[in-house]
């Protein structure tokens, strides 16, 4: 799976295959719904289901989530709220742990 997560905390998992191939002169693929409630996109990266996510805030907030807690949707969703983000905080980085 792609996993997508917006700096107000919207993510989701989507299935790669739902993205289609360009020709010349394509103007790119929508991957998430981004608007001001969700804020602008902050990670784009492949996930398997047994991983970890950790996400961590501008203000120092962090969370850990197994992927198989994110919920699949299509890929132009916005997404379900992973992290509650406190007014004037946003997301500022991501990191998938693979487990073996």
């Amino acid at each position: 799976y792609l996993l997508s997560l917006t700096e107000k905390g919207y993510g989701k998992r989507f299935d790669p295959g739902e993205i289609r191939t360009l020709k010349r002169g394509g103007l790119g693929v929508f991957v998430q719904r981004v608007n001001p409630k969700t804020g602008s996109l902050v990670k784009l990266g492949t996930i398997n289901g047994d991983d970890d996510v950790i996400i961590l805030t501008k203000n120092g907030q962090v969370i850990r989530l197994r992927s198989d807690q994110i919920k699949v949707l299509g890929r132009t969703a916005q997404g379900v709220r992973l992290m509650r983000v406190k007014p004037g905080d946003r997301i500022i980085d991501v990191a998938i742990i693979r487990r073996h």
